[in-house]
């Protein structure tokens, strides 16, 4: 039965199962030990009925799993109880006619869901008024207990407690275990792909981010300036390098979607004609999403200046609102933000292929937040870029910060509880009386009217009763028991017992529990010894009164015992996916040791090369021009930012992991190489040393600034080069030796030249295989 615990919503069922074969046995053990001791009293219709309704109980415990097994059990016992009622038979005492009717109850508001509840109550409802009705047709030896107090008035009351405390209660905790299997399935089928967000994933990008906008982009202007610009700019440019934080952090602060797109604007510092056009609500965002955003339009707008050389620029944007399917409290509104960019500006795309800029703050950020980036970059008067981010990752990011912890064990406890407030509650209107069937009773009234009004406030706090809170409630239902007159009753007389051993009995066995189980144990064992004063004082034909509270109180705390077990035992083994959970978590941890460590390597890799780069500027300063070894310095630094701050701590492809060490072995050697997209590589395969080694060895001897890219499309991944002054033919004789290894990995390899830009174009693709085994 493993798989029936993979969910907190098949665990309830499963305990929904337990209670009302319990519940329903229960029923069925009366009926039983009647039917032996009163068999000859019996009329054979009932006799008949009897064995077929029993074997459709028991039918329905062997098909409980699916829900019609489930509404069978009950049912057996409505249909019994009907035929008994109106076809007695004999006046014999042999059932308990409102014992069965409080199961049946119990039993069908454990069965109620969101939306079965409708359809419940209503049948409910017309068991509780059979019942009622039963008290003026039905043969009194049917109803020979104390609930013929007041014509069942009392037990009218108690059972309509019934309905209202079992259903509602268990359909709520059942819609909640729902609901956080929601949260639960989000979070298990998302962990893995989700838990790269978490904050050390987030400072990684950032970082990224910065380094490109700040080191890169500073390497970048430093190469292009003429000298005498290069002069001008020096102030500006160590500024730049020298400040850790920019305005943008007082946008961020203001979480919407206006602040976001001004931010960006702010930031990218741009000369261009700038139009921004809201067709949308400015909706409140994550922070998360208003650094998405800016980034976003920073890149895009500096793209479109130095890249495309626009004039102008137009942002668009609006809001598409969403429902909230997941019960995650929070105040971001829930909806989808589509932002368009056109401009006026070209490229010419045939030499222009995705850059870092653009698949690292573009693209691999706004994916990352599950949205989704349109370039459509063709060679025409105007270009037009959409965006779709979503307004919050809370949906993923809550239940990552807060893994949803099942809630099943406790509220098994409370619904075991709660289904004794019935017998608890009646009590409170039936010591309010107690003086109109006794006399002299002021202080059992006074007290057991405390104990039943206590304790039904203990459980509508919902909350696990205390140390000191049991022992009051226990001591209570103690004095009530000893305060009761043991004195000769009459049947007539002798009514009123069945209520206060009910009140008093059920208290202590709701403490098992919902309270202190040992206050509960000691409890029972003074209980039983003064019902057993009680039980003496009443005439042996009629201690059906006394009796069948007793029996019920002892089989109610084996039956607790008993209830707690199964669900330990079954919520036990539903909690082996929280320790999925808890095993994926351990992973994370494990996976944000990764990004500590890469985190300091890119940092001081960075500290490095700002370094490196202010000798450069002081160099500017005292010579007023750039030198050769200068340039050639500040193009390896370069390099090495640009691959390493796209490799992907928690792992990249094989064709990214070989174009990163090209591009190191390339500035080792004393070159460099122009270091592209490195992006979307996810295929890890076994590439030969040999293979490998040719392909770093030929990166030491290329000229310097050769381009190298990697990028992943339609499943398949492309390490491409392209590489100016080099004949064809010599290269080729490069990689004669390997060539049958390549072609054995299935990995297609081009080498072939491209006349018009003078140039040697190297294609590397490995094809997505979807019979071949991922390592």
């Amino acid at each position: 039965m493993q798989e029936a615990y993979q969910s907190e919503e098949s665990a309830f069922l499963n305990l929904s199962r337990s209670f009302i074969t319990v519940l329903c046995g229960y029923s069925w053990a009366i009926l039983i030990i009647g039917f032996t001791y009163f068999n000859e009293g019996i009329p054979n219709l009932i006799k008949f009925s009897f064995f077929a309704l029993l074997a459709l109980y028991i039918f329905g415990i062997v098909k409980s799993k699916n829900e019609y097994g489930r509404w069978l059990m009950p049912f057996s016992l409505i249909f019994l109880i009907v035929i008994i009622v109106f076809y007695p038979g004999e006046s014999v005492s042999w059932i308990w006619l409102n014992s069965i009717v409080s199961t049946v109850l119990v039993s069908l508001g454990i069965l109620a869901n969101r939306k079965r509840i409708v359809v419940i109550i209503p049948i409910q409802f017309a068991v509780l008024i059979f019942n009622y009705y039963s008290y003026f047709v039905a043969s009194e030896a049917v109803l020979k207990t104390g609930n013929v107090l007041s014509k069942g008035l009392l037990l009218l009351i108690q059972q309509s407690i019934f309905i209202f405390a079992v259903s509602f209660n268990w359909r709520k905790e059942f819609s909640a275990a729902q609901d956080r299997d929601k949260e639960r399935v989000v979070f298990l089928g998302n962990l893995i792909a989700r838990e790269r967000r978490k904050r050390l994933s987030e400072l990684w990008q950032k970082n990224s981010i910065k380094i490109h906008a700040v080191t890169l982009n500073t390497i970048r202007s430093i190469l292009k300036l003429s000298d005498q610009e290069l002069r001008n700019s020096l102030p500006e440019i160590k500024q730049i390098l020298l400040k850790e934080e920019d305005d943008r952090v007082t946008y961020f602060l203001k979480g919407n979607v206006i602040a976001a797109v001004r931010a960006g604007i702010s930031s990218a510092k741009s000369s261009l004609n700038i139009t921004v056009r809201a067709e949308g609500e400015n909706i409140k965002i994550s922070r998360r999403i208003s650094e998405v955003i800016t980034n976003a339009l920073e890149e895009l707008i500096t793209n479109a200046q130095q890249h495309a050389g626009a004039k102008n620029l137009v942002i668009s944007w609006s809001v598409k609102r969403e429902s909230q399917e997941l019960i995650i409290q929070n105040d971001i509104e829930n909806a989808i933000i589509n932002i368009g960019i056109t401009h006026d500006g070209s490229i010419n795309t045939a030499r222009n292929l995705p850059g870092l800029g653009t698949t690292l703050v573009i693209e691999k950020e706004i994916l990352s937040i599950g949205g989704t980036v349109n370039l459509d970059l063709s060679d025409l008067g105007s270009q037009e870029i959409s965006l779709s981010i979503p307004s919050t990752t809370n949906n993923f990011e809550a239940i990552l910060d807060r893994p949803p912890k099942s809630l099943a064990i406790e509220k098994t406890r409370l619904f075991y509880a709660i289904t004794m407030v019935g017998q608890i509650g009646v009590g409170i209107p039936f010591f309010m009386f107690l003086s109109h069937w006794w006399d002299g009773v002021k202080f059992l009234s006074a007290v057991g009217l405390l104990t039943c009004s206590l304790t039904c406030f203990l459980l509508y706090r919902k909350k696990r009763i205390d140390w000191f809170g049991s022992s009051v409630v226990a001591i209570l239902c103690i004095v009530t028991m000893g305060a009761t007159p043991v004195i000769a009753y009459t049947c007539t007389t002798g009514l009123p017992l069945h209520y206060i051993l009910t009140a008093t009995g059920y208290t202590l066995a709701m403490l098992l529990v919902w309270g202190r189980w040992q206050i509960s144990l000691l409890g029972y064992g003074v209980w039983l010894y003064l019902a057993n004063d009680l039980f003496r004082t009443v005439p042996w034909e009629c201690r059906f009164i006394v009796r069948l509270p007793i029996s019920a109180i002892i089989f109610l705390f084996p039956f607790g015992i008993f209830l707690i077990w199964i669900s330990f035992k079954g919520f036990g083994t539903f909690s082996k996916s929280e320790k999925e959970i808890a095993q994926r978590n351990s992973l994370l941890v494990e996976e944000q040791g990764k990004l500590n460590v890469a985190l300091e390597e890119i940092s001081e890799l960075n500290n490095s090369a700002v370094t490196k780069i202010l000798d450069v500027i002081s160099e500017v300063e005292s010579t007023s021009k750039l030198s050769e070894e200068g340039s050639f310095k500040l193009h390896q630094l370069d390099s090495q930012l640009r691959t390493q701050i796209q490799l992907d701590p928690l792992g990249v492809g094989t064709l990214t992991n070989l174009a990163a060490k090209m591009a190191d072995a390339a500035v080792a050697s004393g070159s460099w190489l122009n270091v592209r997209a490195l992006y979307g590589d996810t295929q890890m395969f076994a590439l030969p040393e040999k293979v490998e080694n040719t392909f770093i060895k030929f990166a030491r001897e290329v000229p310097a600034g050769t381009s190298i890219q990697v990028l992943a499309s339609g499943g398949d991944t492309t390490l491409s080069m392209r590489i100016l002054g080099k004949p064809l033919a010599d290269m080729k004789l490069k990689f004669d030796s390997i060539l049958e290894e390549i072609a054995e990995h299935e990995i297609d390899f081009i080498l072939e030249e491209n006349t018009d830009e003078n140039e040697v174009v190297l294609l590397l693709t490995k094809k997505l295989n979807t019979d071949e085994k991922v390592i």
